[in-house]
């Protein structure tokens, strides 16, 4: 039997430990590390070989908790020998997660504002996923979590956008739902896929790490607005399952999914879930 929970459940069950101080945060984000950590390790396995010793790690950081949860999981990575790479997805991030990212080595890369032409805006993204050689072996996508219920707006969009040809190969501007945005609304010009897809060779499809749920789902119907969502190898989701991952679009997208217990789980034991499936 598998049970979720909705957004608000969850909030629920967290509240009185975050009044208390407990680290929610930093359980969340060292089990979000140690499963990176494993995934990488069985890449290596599989493919012989890694794209940098100890893996490349590619974050989307949004700038809410998710962002955070990402940022010090990467900081977790970074210390154990991983290259890893932030590319913030707006113009603010969690600050401690941030501090402890640069503190371990973290590369941050921080886009440019919405108020920069667009033009300036295709140019530095191109220029970003080009700077960073290989292909990642893991993508970690903590771009938005259960606050958020539409569709990818602004940067976050673009760089989604950019990188799903990365995590499809194979299927051209045209072929996927934001490609089919791209072409109509040239949010991104068609060198930026090509150069995309010239680097990733179908054995070096980097995996995609959900942190708590991919970015774009609706926590608890798991409809998604569009096709601008990173399809997860694995999502890590914390203290209870969310319903959304179980149902709708959410049950397609979100790969394996691993339950990573960080205390509030006895408070959602008490609740009725959201959804029930045999």
């Amino acid at each position: 039997m598998r049970i979720g929970y909705s957004a608000q459940q969850v909030r629920d069950a967290e509240a009185s430990h975050l009044a208390a101080g407990e680290p929610l945060m930093e359980r969340a984000s060292h089990a979000l590390a140690v499963r990176i950590r494993e995934l990488i390790e069985a890449r290596e396995r599989t493919l012989g070989s890694l794209a940098a010793p100890h893996g490349r790690v590619l974050l989307l950081v949004g700038s809410g908790d998710n962002g955070g949860d990402a940022l010090f999981a990467g900081a977790e990575l970074a210390a154990q020998g991983s290259e890893v790479v932030a590319l913030l997805t707006g113009t603010r991030a969690h600050e401690r997660g941030l501090a402890a990212a640069r503190s371990a080595g973290v590369q941050v890369v921080t886009p440019h504002p919405e108020s920069v032409a667009e033009s300036a805006r295709t140019s530095w993204l191109e220029s970003t996923l080009r700077d960073q050689g290989e292909v990642p072996d893991v993508i970690v996508d903590g771009i938005v979590g259960t606050g958020a219920s539409a569709g990818l707006r602004g940067r976050a969009r673009e760089i989604v956008e950019a990188l799903l040809p990365q995590v499809l190969p194979g299927r051209g501007p045209q072929e996927t739902g934001a490609g089919r945005e791209l072409a109509g609304a040239g949010v991104l010009e068609p060198a930026v896929t090509s150069a995309l897809l010239s680097v990733a060779p179908a054995e070096r499809v980097p995996a995609v790490v959900a942190v708590d749920l991919p970015s774009g789902i609706d926590p608890d119907t798991g409809d998604t607005a569009d096709d601008v969502v990173l399809p997860a190898s694995l999502t890590v989701t914390f203290g209870g399952v969310k319903a959304g991952l179980l149902r709708g679009r959410g049950a397609e997208l979100a790969g394996e999914i691993v339950l990573a217990p960080i205390g509030i789980e006895a408070d959602l034991a008490a609740l009725t879930p959201a959804i029930t499936l045999d």
